[in-house]
Order: C-alpha cells, then structure tokens, then sequence
C-alpha cells in the first residue's frame, strides 16, 4: 500500500492523472484515510463525476466537494514534488466547473507560476480569462484584477498563444490609448487578420479615442490609421446595426480636418448594400443620414443636403438631429458665400437656414435650458431676417422667387421673436436690435423708432454700433417725421462734425443733405 501511494505522488507531480484513476479503480482502499494520495484519488473521482453529471446543480455541487478533496492534498501534500502545478490547475479547473471564477483565477495563476512553456501559458490565460469573467468583474476591484492578470499574461507571454486578446483586455482600461506600444501593437495584430472581434474593436475604439483627443496633423494621423482597419463583411454586422468600427470609421473620414471624401464614399456605399438609403434601422438612420448630409456639405451638394437633412427629420427623436440642424446651417452659411451666386439660389439657403433655426428652437424649449433658448431665440429671429431681406432683394431684381416663403411673413415672425425675447428679457440689447429691424420690415414705424430710441440711448457712445443704430433712427425719421429728424441731426453735428466714421457716418450726412442740415449750424 505505501509503494501505491509513492507511486500515486510521482504521477501527480507528473500531472498523469490518467495513472492515478487506474490505480484507485484498482485498489480501492487508496481512496481511503486523510493523507495527499486518499484526497488526491478522492478529488480525482469527484471530478470526474462531475464532469458527466446529468443536471448543472448536480455538477457545481460534485465539482464543489472535490475542489475541497483538492485543496486538503494540496494543503497536507507533504513533499514538495506532490504540491504539483497539475494538481492546482485541476484544482482550479474543478472550481470553474463550480461556479467559483474568482477562486479559479488564483488557482490557474499559481499553477501557471509553477509552469512553464505551453503549459503556463495555457494556465496564465485560463487565469486572465477567469478572473475577466463578469462574476469577478463586477467584485471589489475585480476589474483592476483582471486587467493586471492580462498585463502579466503579455509581461511572460509577448508572443503567446493568446497576447493579442490579453492586450485586448489591457486596451480596455482607462487611459489606454495613451499606451503607444499598447495601440501599435493592436493595431499591428488587427492588420494581420484572423484575431478576435474583441482585439479589432478594441484597437479601433483606441485610434478613436486618439483621434478625438487630437488635433491638426496628429488628428489626421491617428483617423487614416484607424481606417486603416479592415472592415467587416455586412453579414457579420450586429443584427438591426452596421458595425461600430464602420460608424468610427465614417465619423473620422468626414471629420472637418480630415475630409476623406473618397473613403467616407465608400463606407456609405458598403453600408447601402445591406440598407437602402432611408430605409435603415430606426437606431442608426439619423446618424447615416447626418453622415450623408456631413459628406453632401464637403461636396457643396445642396440637393444632397437637403435630402439627407429630411431623413433626420422623418427619424424623429434622436440625439443626431441638432447636430444635423447645426451642420445644415453652417453648409448653407458656406454655400452664401460663393461669389457669384443667384438671388433664387441665395433666398432657398436662407429659407433651410430658418427651418433648421426653427428645429433647433424646438430642441432648445425641450431641453428647459434658459441658456439654450436665448440663443436659439435670437439665432432664429436673426435667421428671419436675413431671409427676408435675401427676398424683397432677389423680388427688387425681378428673381423667380421659391414658393412658400413671403418677406413680409417672415419680418413678422421675427417680430414675434423679438417681442418673446424682450418679454422675458426686457432691457436685452439684441431684443432690442430685432425689434428695430423686424418693425422696418414690417412698415411698424412707431415700434421701429421706439426700439431704435431705446438703442442709441443704451449702446456705448461713439461705438459703431451706436453710429449705426443712428443711422436707422434718422433714416426712418426722415420718412416719417423730418422735423424730429432735423432736431436730431443739428444735435448730432455740433458732437461730431464730421457725422461719423465709415458707412454709418455717410448715412448720417446724406440724411442730413436731404434734410438741410449743414455742419457749422447750431441746433
């Protein structure tokens, strides 16, 4: 019986746990008593059992009892050859098997640093994996743990069996994108193919994270290195969704800085083979379609902008639509600016300018923001008038006019505008300044004068927005009462004999000529 049990301590220090069943089947009494070679037999046979048991509850609870047969040969073995790493590996393997991936993780770990070759590194990594199980992640520092267990799998193991998915798990701490040796080496793998979904994504989000932290040439760098990336076929996407490396991609390619027309072209066209154009899964259709709209604008394509800016809208509520608005807005602003562009062309810019400054309104009265609503209040006012004025200037010129828009309309809801501002805001200089404006264009001379009283009386004397505002007061005076516009004027030239500088002063003294009015005279 003793040269039995010498024999069973050889082979567990050899890990030939194959010898050890055969010489328990055939001496039982080797299972019997307390010392290393019962409990060893013991927690071989267990863990057999539970390995082939017939419900879950049956196994955990059989893969539980030899872990503890397991743990007392280990703890009792004696010599320091029978404290073997294949006895803490099955060791480790019989806790897994019992629900325990914390515990396993340290058992897999210890035996690994009793390995070495293939094996250890088969142990370490059964150790990472375990220890990243959601069970431990979710325990008092069990993230910390299982990214430091990967940081030791890639210390040891730098070209192991499974370095790319441990970096892959370092890669998923804060931070590391800063890791330059970290992301190169992701990136590296992801390039070569054949890794895990997990190491693409993680390399990808990396270069993402880079890419938004950065700016100028480094900005550029790190976007055409994360297109760089091999994309997924469709058929491998998420279900109702394109792939999120896709959607990184195609946000870096038409970012302002980088503008990768072509390749954010052919993402798009990738992403029509399995989505018709406005026919995408409702939780991706506002951000392909403010894409296309981003890519439209670089081509100063209004036709194209516009069609992708009523997708957005027909998608309803998401987070994309006040980025879309923002980003119509400023391709149509750019699109104003063209040299030679036709008073119809102009007068439809500014009309897509006021129905996304009139969804950006209602994003801002949703959102309760005091701050957002007065800026969306007097961006839109402003926007109203502007296209206005573009219209009366295209009618002035004898421009077929688009349908849908009137002059008059528009002065009047700038009106409306104004007066909601200064309801809230009575003293608000840019209240103020619309009212002015929107009154003239809507023949309200008596509210115009009054708004223009009350600016020149509250602007910084001599600014040239004071001048300005002068300009209009005596303008409109002028039409409607020349004599309050004389008494104005003559008040005017014993300050300033020379009326002001630029624009605004050759305002003021053709009004004066028109009315009589002549430097030198007293009022």
């Amino acid at each position: 019986m003793g040269l039995a049990r010498s024999a069973i301590q050889i082979a567990a220090t050899r890990g030939d746990f194959g010898a050890i069943r055969r010489m328990a089947r055939r001496i039982p009494a080797l299972a019997r008593g307390g010392d290393f070679a019962a409990s060893l037999a013991r927690g071989i046979d267990l863990y057999d059992k539970g390995r082939s048991a017939a419900s879950e509850t049956e196994r955990r609870t059989t893969l539980d009892a030899a872990a503890r047969e397991l743990r007392v040969a280990l703890d009792g073995g004696g010599a320091e050859q029978a404290v073997s790493a294949a006895v803490r590996e099955l060791l480790a393997w019989s806790l897994l098997g019992a629900g325990k991936p914390c515990e396993a993780s340290e058992s897999f770990e210890r035996a690994a640093s009793q390995s070495s070759g293939n094996k250890a590194d088969e142990a370490l990594w059964m150790a990472v994996q375990s220890g990243c199980s959601p069970a431990c992640k979710t325990a008092s520092a069990g993230t910390s743990r299982c990214v430091a267990l990967a940081r030791e799998y890639l210390a040891r193991f730098q070209l192991g069996n499974h370095a790319s998915s441990a970096a892959a798990i370092v890669g998923e701490s804060d931070g590391a994108e800063r890791d330059d040796v970290l992301v190169e080496r992701l990136l590296q793998d992801t390039l070569r193919g054949g890794v895990p979904p997990q190491v693409r994504e993680t390399a990808a989000l990396l270069l993402y994270r880079r890419f938004r932290g950065s700016d100028g040439v480094r900005r550029v760098r790190e976007a055409h290195r994360l297109l760089s990336i091999e994309p997924l076929a469709p058929e491998r996407w998420p279900p109702e969704s394109v792939d999120l490396v896709l959607r990184q991609q195609l946000e870096a390619a038409l970012d302002p800085v980088v503008l990768d027309r072509e390749q954010a072209r052919q993402i798009l066209a990738r992403v029509a083979t399995k989505y018709a154009e406005g026919k995408e899964p409702t939780a991706i259709r506002a951000e392909l379609a403010l894409r296309r709209l981003s890519l439209a604008v670089a081509d100063r394509d209004r036709v194209g902008m516009q069609r992708a800016i009523e997708s957005v809208r027909r998608a309803g509520e998401s987070p994309w639509r006040g980025i879309a608005e923002t980003t119509l807005i400023r391709g149509a602003e750019a699109l104003l600016l063209a040299p030679a562009i036709r008073s119809a062309d102009a007068v439809e810019l500014r009309g897509s300018i006021v129905a996304a400054r009139k969804q950006l309104m209602t994003l801002a009265l949703a959102s309760k923001d005091p701050a957002r609503i007065q800026s969306a209040e007097v961006q839109l006012g402003t926007s109203l008038l502007d296209c206005s004025r573009s219209l009366r200037e295209a009618a002035a010129e004898g421009s077929t006019l688009p349908s849908g828009l009137d002059a008059s309309a528009l002065a009047r809801e700038a009106l409306d505008v104004a007066k909601a501002i200064l309801k809230q805001r009575p003293d608000d200089a840019q209240g103020f300044a619309m009212l002015a404006d929107a009154a003239i264009a809507c023949g309200q001379f008596d509210v115009a004068f009054e708004a223009l009283g009350r600016l020149v009386g509250s602007l910084p004397s001599r600014s040239d927005e004071w001048f300005e505002r002068k300009a209009d007061l005596c303008e409109l005076l002028a039409r409607e009462n020349p004599d309050e516009a004389r008494a104005i004027l003559r008040q005017h030239v014993v300050l300033i004999p020379d009326w002001g500088p630029g624009k605004a002063g050759q305002r003021l003294a053709q009004v004066a000529q028109q009315l009589g009015v002549t430097a030198g005279k007293s009022p």
